[in-house]
């Protein structure tokens, strides 16, 4: 079970790297580059965390993976407000020019 959850891992993270850059289409590149950062000095300091409380079993990676998951669906409700699943322009609609 645990290895099924961490191949889906790289599905969850390039769908949701896409969608936080929609709002950015127009400077895909720098966002992309700044959520890159963001995110490999927030890996590596949560998986030393991880690391550092590794006891010989699987409870750490367990609980880490439990808590980060509900923590990030309980930051997607939060920004998206409670709605889920939806487009942030109607399908055809032009990039506004910035």
């Amino acid at each position: 079970m645990m290895t099924l959850n961490l191949c889906l891992l790289g599905f969850i993270g390039s769908n949701f790297a896409s969608i936080a850059l929609q709002p950015f289409a127009r400077k895909a590149g720098a966002a992309s580059s700044a959520q890159a950062f963001i995110r490999m000095v927030l890996a590596s300091s949560l998986g030393s965390l991880v690391g550092q409380a590794f006891d010989g079993t699987a409870r750490p990676l367990a609980t880490a993976l439990l808590t980060a998951g509900v923590g990030c669906l309980a930051l997607v409700l939060f920004s998206e407000e409670g709605r889920l699943f939806r487009r942030l322009l109607p399908a055809g609609t032009p990039q506004p020019v910035a």
